[in-house]
């Protein structure tokens, strides 16, 4: 079974949606430029940062850009790494921070920034939502999959010297 086949398929993917992400913040900017005629590019990306989550809005979208990477480069990796499957394991760990990162961003990050920008706040906000929790402990389960399986051989191998 070669698997490795839907690396370069996730790899083109990352790169549309990023595409799509950047066009979706060209055409915020140009809804600012519309507003006012004589507004320049630094003028509207100095603007920008006064747009709802014009900034902060890309911490999410680009932790998971990263996750499918790292899912990508695991899924070319495997059918090399299947023989010890313990090293395919180990490569389930990075899949699993950018999964991390991204849930902390979307509970914690986003709207402390987006309050501190916006609104002056000077303290912690949480923005509770069950998507992010879910996909935080996804993150955390296949990190400690990959983190248990990295020890598990470093034990096999301590115990054969």
């Amino acid at each position: 079974m070669k698997i490795a086949r839907y690396a370069p398929l996730l790899k083109a993917l990352v790169v549309l949606f990023t595409i799509n992400l950047i066009s979706d913040h060209i055409v915020q900017l140009s809804q600012v430029n519309a507003v006012v005629d004589s507004l320049s590019l630094s003028d509207a990306l100095g603007m920008s940062r006064h747009l709802p989550r014009f900034w902060t809005g890309l911490l999410v979208p680009l932790c998971y850009l990263a996750a499918l990477w790292a899912t990508s480069n695991w899924l070319k990796n495997l059918d090399h790494t299947l023989p010890n499957l313990s090293d395919a394991f180990k490569g389930l760990v990075p899949i699993g921070n950018y999964l991390v990162y991204a849930a902390i961003a979307a509970l914690f990050l986003v709207p402390t920034l987006e309050s501190w920008i916006n609104l002056g706040g000077r303290g912690f906000k949480l923005e509770w939502a069950i998507e992010p929790v879910v996909i935080g402990l996804i993150g955390s389960v296949l990190k400690l999959v990959g983190k248990n399986c990295a020890a598990l051989d470093e034990g096999l191998a301590a115990k054969s010297d």
